[in-house]
C-alpha cells in the first residue's frame, strides 16, 4: 500500500464516538472494545499504553502490529495531549488560554496521532479498525463556543484537522443525552475527574445544541460520514446494543 496516502483502506474500518461531557463515551467504548474482542478481534489500547509509558506506541511496535484494532483518544494521554489535559482546559486560579490557543493545540495532537499511528497502522494491513474517542468535531463544537473569535473555518484550516477529515470515519456515533442528566454523572464520578473549564451547564447545554448544527457536521457529510445519534439516556446495555448493532454490517462487509 502507499504510505504516503494519508487514505485508509476501503477494507478498513474508522469508528468515532462524540459527545457533551458525561453522556457515557467511556461505558460505550467498552461495549464496542467487548463486542469486537467476542468477534475473534485483538485489541490495543493507546491511552493505556500512554499512562503507563508517557508515550504513544509506534506503528511498528510488535504488540500494535499484531493487534486487529485500536483503541485512541483526543486529546491524547502523552506530550501535546497531556499539557492540553493539564494544563490547557484545566481549571487554573492565575491563568487561562483563549479557544485559539487550545484550537492550535488539538489540532496539533491530532497530527502527530494520526502520523505517528493511527495512518500507518490502517495502511499497513487490511482489515484493521480504529475506535476513537472524541475527534475533529469536538473542536468543530467546542472552540468557536468557548471562543467567538474562532470560526469553523479556523478550526478546519490547520493541517491536524485536514489529515484527519482524509481519513474520515465510516460512522461518527453522537452520544446524545440532557445536560442535567450528564452533570449528575459528571458529579458521581470518583475515578475520572477531569476539572476542566468545560465542565459548567450552561456551557454544556449550548455544546449539546452545537453538536447538531449543520455547519458542524458538514465535513463528515461531505467525506460521506455516516452520523449516527445514540439515546444515551438509555440502560447501558441498551446503549451498547445500539451501537453494536451498527457494528455488525462492517463486519459482515469485511468477511465477505
Amino acid at each position: 500500500m502507499n504510505l504516503g496516502s494519508n487514505k485508509k483502506s476501503s477494507e478498513n474500518r474508522m469508528i468515532v464516538i462524540d459527545s457533551i461531557d458525561g453522556a457515557g463515551k467511556t461505558t460505550a467504548i467498552a461495549a464496542m472494545q467487548k463486542f469486537l474482542e467476542e468477534k475473534g478481534l485483538q485489541s490495543f489500547d493507546v491511552p493505556d499504553f500512554e499512562r503507563t509509558h508517557g508515550k504513544l506506541p509506534q506503528a511498528n511496535d510488535p504488540a500494535v502490529e499484531s493487534s486487529d484494532f485500536l483503541l485512541v483518544a483526543e486529546p491524547t494521554y502523552s506530550g501535546i495531549g497531556r499539557i492540553i489535559r493539564e494544563e490547557i482546559v484545566r481549571n487554573h486560579d492565575n491563568r487561562s488560554y483563549n479557544g485559539k490557543s487550545a484550537m492550535q493545540a488539538f489540532a496539533l495532537d491530532r497530527e502527530v496521532l494520526y502520523k505517528s499511528l493511527v495512518l500507518p497502522f490502517l495502511q499497513q494491513e487490511e482489515g484493521r479498525w480504529v475506535i476513537q474517542d472524541r475527534g475533529l468535531i469536538s473542536s468543530l463544537a467546542y472552540q468557536p463556543l468557548q471562543d467567538p473569535q474562532v470560526n469553523i473555518q479556523d478550526i478546519l484550516e490547520l493541517a491536524g484537522n485536514q489529515l484527519e477529515i482524509s481519513c474520515a470515519p465510516d460512522i461518527l456515533f453522537l452520544l446524545t443525552v440532557a445536560p442535567q442528566i450528564a452533570e449528575k454523572r459528571l458529579t458521581g464520578r470518583t475515578e475520572k475527574k477531569d476539572d476542566h473549564i468545560f465542565e459548567q451547564t450552561d456551557f454544556q447545554q449550548k455544546l449539546a445544541a452545537r453538536y447538531r448544527l449543520t455547519e458542524v457536521q458538514k465535513p463528515y457529510r461531505d467525506a460521506k460520514t455516516r452520523i449516527i445519534e445514540i439515546d444515551a439516556s438509555k440502560l447501558p446495555e441498551t446503549v451498547a446494543q445500539e451501537l453494536t448493532d451498527h457494528l455488525k454490517p462492517l463486519l459482515e462487509r469485511k468477511s465477505s
